[in-house]
């Protein structure tokens, strides 16, 4: 090449140079930031400023630095624990079927146990009753055969009263649908009306329950 090219392109060059240096001072000179200079001209740093540029969020497989990594899926695991879960269901319901079929056992026992030790005790009045009737066909004192049968009544009521029966005598009470059953009713002098004033067919309670409603004739 011709050694005048070479220079008049060596000149271009060193005064792009300076153009631009003189561009770079006046932009300074106007309070104008240029990039890539340390005075920041009151703009805020960017997220990479002053340390490390924060992790973007986990991709798949990956977890944030400080939290516990994601267990994998194990399928056989969860089988597993699924047939335990089953296993420990079917044991409790028949651990519940056992248990309700004992305590029905042992209800059954106790009514048994309680109903045997009543007739225990109703033996003796049995008893009495068949000496009375003994003493009935060779009797001729028909007042001494109602005593013996008034004995044998009394000791019935009294084993009934020791195993919680007691008699209704509603007679003169107002008339309670729950434990009394009108059958007669009559307009009675003095009387108000819905009063019991006679008694029919004795009623009896078990531990105040009402077993059987007296049967009674009320006032109008």
């Amino acid at each position: 090449m011709d050694d005048r090219f070479d220079k008049s392109a060596i000149d271009e060059e060193q005064e792009r140079r300076e153009e631009g240096s003189k561009d770079v001072e006046q932009e300074r000179g106007a309070g104008r930031p240029t990039p890539g200079s340390g005075d920041d001209g009151g703009a805020q740093e960017g997220p990479a400023q002053g340390g490390e540029a924060q992790d973007g969020p986990a991709r798949d497989g990956e977890t944030q630095e400080g939290s516990a990594p994601l267990p994998e899926f194990d399928e056989t695991v969860w089988r597993e624990q699924v047939s335990e879960l089953q296993n420990r269901l079917l044991r409790a319901q028949a651990d519940f079927d056992n248990y309700r079929k004992r305590t029905r056992q042992e209800k059954d026992e106790l009514v048994s146990i309680a109903n045997a030790k009543l007739i225990a005790e109703l033996l003796p009045v049995l008893d009495h009753f068949a000496l009375a009737l003994q003493a009935a066909d060779a009797a001729a004192d028909s007042a001494a055969l109602a005593k013996g049968i008034d004995m044998v009544y009394r000791q019935l009521l009294d084993v009934l009263d020791k195993a919680g029966v007691k008699s209704l005598d509603p007679e003169g009470e107002v008339f309670d649908p729950k434990r009394h059953e009108a059958v007669l009713s009559e307009a009675v002098e003095g009387a108000a009306p819905g009063v019991v004033v006679q008694v029919l067919r004795s009623g009896y309670t078990l531990h105040d329950r009402v077993l059987r409603p007296a049967m009674v004739k009320i006032s109008q």
